[in-house]
């Protein structure tokens, strides 16, 4: 993936006061994977670059949705939100009888709970909640044919740990099978959508649309999909170049990629955080910082770090080095 196919959003909550539906990324040509209506102060405007999209979606659907091609997959945040029970959904269309669907991994791994993922076996969906002390998996009842769209919503009740997962308007899964109880979901965290942070599944070969988050369980489809089909909301095209830009909290700046001399950098300190832009959003914050590194190869979190003019201890092996070049 090139410098700006990382997906990487930074959620503001909706203002939907009568239904569940906390957050939503249309992942179509019109609305990329920024929400709907109200949008965080600290949203990446460069969110989106490098999705490609098809004519084939959901009827209804006015835009084009989006297309994996089983190599590409997409990062999207999950902030900002507090919930008990919990759900994603989202319409999918496959080309393949396997694949990766999702994968959720909160930030902070000292959760109990340590992974969410869905992924398509055979035409069937896995499901895997992944926890300190065990690992929870099912599969669906159901399966999933190629070339036909599926509304799809998965969740589980916190009570009592119960799993379940409704295929357009069908119920095809709903068990406890003493799964744990009173299990948070932990926010902030990351959701890749097509691919897995560990590889455990290919990526996903198809089309998929308008997922959502809820902060209940069973999600109606006419709560998702009628942000997702309205003429009325704002188009949103993402600024793609050459260069990282955002708006980190306030503060704004532009990163280039730097392809000088290292010599005269020295590094402040690293930390541990979910991609190359959450990585210049915390040089932002920092005086003295004017170069950045990260490795974008390596999946899921790793280690930024962060320099300034100095003592010559920057280490080339750790990474892509970015430039703090100007703000705007």
């Amino acid at each position: 993936m090139t410098l700006l196919t990382e997906v990487l959003v930074l959620q503001g909550l909706f203002t939907l006061t009568k239904a569940n539906l906390e957050l939503l990324w249309p992942f179509d040509s019109k609305a990329y994977a920024r929400e709907v209506n109200i949008n965080n102060s600290t949203q990446d405007d460069s969110a989106g670059c490098d999705m490609t999209f098809t004519n084939i979606k959901p009827s209804g659907f006015p835009v084009k949705s989006t297309a994996f091609d089983g190599s590409s997959h997409y990062d999207i945040r999950i902030e900002g939100v507090a919930v008990d029970d919990f759900s994603f959904s989202f319409w999918l269309n496959t080309a393949k009888q396997h694949g990766a669907l999702f994968h959720y991994k909160p930030d902070d791994p000292s959760t109990d709970l340590q992974d969410i993922k869905l992924w398509l076996v055979t035409k069937q969906i896995h499901f895997a909640r992944v926890l300190q002390t065990k690992t929870e998996t099912e599969i669906c009842g159901s399966s999933v044919s190629e070339g036909n769209w599926y509304y799809i919503s998965y969740g589980i009740d916190k009570g009592n740990g119960k799993m379940w997962m409704y295929m357009d308007t069908s119920q095809v899964y709903d068990k406890d099978e003493s799964y744990k109880d009173n299990v948070i979901f932990p926010v902030p965290g990351t959701l890749r959508v097509g691919g897995m942070f560990d590889n455990s599944s290919e990526n996903y070969e198809g089309s998929i649309t308008c997922i959502g988050f809820h902060s209940a369980s069973v999600p109606s489809s006419s709560l998702t999909k009628t942000p997702c089909t309205l003429s009325s909301r704002s188009t949103f095209t993402p600024s793609c170049s050459s260069n990282i830009r955002g708006n980190y909290g306030g503060s704004k700046g532009r990163f280039l990629l730097y392809s000088g001399s290292i010599n005269d950098l020295e590094e402040m300190f690293s930390v541990n955080t979910c991609g190359v832009v959450a990585c210049g959003s915390t040089c932002l914050k920092h005086g003295g910082c004017l170069y950045i590194q990260y490795d974008k190869l390596k999946p899921g979190c790793t280690r930024c770090y962060l320099f300034k003019v100095g003592t010559r201890n920057a280490i080339s092996t750790n990474g892509l080095f970015y430039q703090l070049s100007f703000f705007v």
